[in-house]
């Protein structure tokens, strides 16, 4: 009980930030309802019992889940606000086994932080040492809050000083056609140090904001969610419902810099300093593709014999392609057919 009321407690605790929560109790209930209004932790939940209903891998330790609606909405005798939090439940996995003193299992403290991130309205990071990273960091590490986190949670629950003093880095990311990118992986880069010190995901007119950043200089850069090692192979599904709808994946990553174009340099990079309560800008316009993906791999391999014309056939790229310029673009030939 208590690694699970300092889970919650942690984020809340956060300097700069406006939210409360408290411990209501215990409850004889098990089953998590999406609409009862109660903030259930459980872990007996049979939805997360693989071995009933497969409804989850057993790979998946515990879920954080949030129901709010996408319009205003009434329920329940008042009205709810798109995205405002009805109701949140976390589920920790009944076949897996916890551990709150170092022992054999997970560490519970590590996994009720992160779940307890989702249970405030974050979505996960792809920032890979912080605690909303989607895969669960090795021993205690996720226990505690990285800077990354501190800001998600500062931005989502700013207080009146954050708002009024913090620093403003905030910029659109758009094609060569003026279009926007939507659900774009930026990170603000310590210029100093190297290390990403925040992570955002562009909207949909693709605009980004980073609140609160410490005062610096910094490096702006962005990413596709393409599943690639870079981003520890995310892809839009791993961040929340509104990035999967919509996210744009097929851009080059690339750094901002003061010759900002469709043309520059992706790997130029130039630091925006960042202080001061102040706002900074930095805009980017994605790069033109000129480089087509190639071919790199197949299955079956080029010239294998016997292979089955029913059979499958699978095609690795260089690089994530637009699926839909397959159609008419693609055909198997037999190059041995006799007439």
């Amino acid at each position: 009980m208590a690694a699970i009321v300092q889970a919650m407690t942690v984020w809340t605790t956060l300097p700069g930030s406006d939210i409360q929560a408290g411990y209501a109790g215990t409850t004889p209930a098990v089953i998590a309802d999406a609409f009862d209004g109660v903030n259930m932790i459980t872990f007996k939940d049979p939805i997360m019992d693989d071995a009933r209903n497969r409804y989850f891998s057993d790979a998946v330790i515990a879920v954080g889940i949030t129901t709010s609606f996408t319009t205003p909405a009434f329920y329940n005798g008042r009205w709810y606000r798109p995205g405002e939090i009805l109701d949140a439940d976390m589920l920790f996995n009944p076949g897996r086994t916890f551990t709150t003193s170092g022992g054999a299992g997970i560490d519970l403290q590590s996994v009720a932080t992160h779940e307890a991130g989702h249970l405030y309205g974050l979505s996960h990071s792809a920032v890979r040492t912080s605690t909303m990273f989607p895969i669960l960091g090795h021993g205690t590490e996720t226990a505690s809050l990285t800077i990354e986190d501190t800001l998600q949670f500062v931005k989502a629950y700013p207080g009146g000083a954050v708002i009024t003093y913090g620093n403003y880095l905030q910029g659109t990311i758009e094609d060569y056609y003026g279009n926007p990118v939507r659900g774009a992986a930026v990170f603000a880069i310590n210029a100093g140090t190297g290390d990403t010190t925040a992570c955002e995901y562009t909207l949909s007119d693709g605009r980004y904001l980073f609140l609160g950043l410490p005062d610096g200089s910094y490096y702006v850069s962005i990413y596709p969610l393409n599943g690639t090692s870079p981003i520890g192979y995310l892809e839009p599904a791993a961040i929340n419902w509104l990035i999967y709808s919509w996210g744009a994946t097929e851009f080059v990553p690339e750094f901002w810099d003061g010759g900002e174009s469709a043309f520059d340099n992706p790997l130029d990079a130039t630091a925006v300093s960042v202080n001061g309560g102040a706002t900074t800008i930095a805009d980017i316009i994605t790069n033109i593709d000129l480089a087509p993906p190639t071919i790199i791999q197949t299955t079956p391999a080029d010239n294998a014999p016997d292979v089955r014309a029913d059979g499958t056939i699978m095609i690795k790229f260089s690089e994530a392609i637009d699926y839909s310029t397959l159609q008419g673009n693609f055909r198997l030939v037999n190059t041995n057919m006799r007439r």
